[in-house]
């Protein structure tokens, strides 16, 4: 069923922030494939060597470029994977922007980034208001498959950080 609403100006922004994260993070990986530092496995003297935390970290970025690229893409194509997507997009720049705002408070760096990590942890979380409240889930047609995949996405993604 082809949900039938036209997109409101923050579906538009944040169906951009994913294509943002997903070129910020492609591009990481490209660059690290470029300068030859993403050789997480390796053949040695006919032996496999895996360097598992940069096989691990390898994994978590390109699973986020690809969430990040499909969310975009399904936002505008109105689909609620895009929702999902997207849920998990947010709760990742709100961790991201909330670790890196803790980080400067504990090291007393009280500079001029505190503005910007503060902006983020705000903006990041009226987004994250905004795909919960009610009116958007049912624009959205949101399903408890959503709700699941939106937590499975979140929970691969932490497993692969602390693994």
């Amino acid at each position: 069923m082809e949900n039938q609403f036209k997109l409101s100006w923050i579906d538009i922004l944040i169906a951009i922030i994913c294509f943002i994260i997903a070129i910020v993070y492609g591009g990481l990986m490209a660059t690290e494939l470029v300068n030859g530092n993403a050789a997480s496995i390796q053949m040695n003297n006919e032996q496999l060597i895996v360097d598992r935390a940069a096989f691990l970290g390898q994994t978590r970025d390109l699973f986020i470029t690809i969430i990040a690229l499909l969310g975009g893409i399904k936002i505008i194509q109105k689909k609620s994977f895009g929702w999902s997507a997207a849920v998990f997009v947010t709760l990742m720049i709100l961790t991201l922007s909330v670790a890196f705002l803790t980080q400067m408070i504990s090291d007393k760096s009280l500079d001029s980034y505190l503005a910007g990590a503060i902006i983020a942890v705000l903006f990041s979380l009226f987004l994250a208001i905004y795909l919960w409240l009610p009116a958007t889930r049912m624009r959205w047609q949101v399903k408890p498959g959503n709700y699941v995949l939106a937590l499975v996405m979140v929970g691969m993604v932490t497993l692969l950080v602390l693994s």
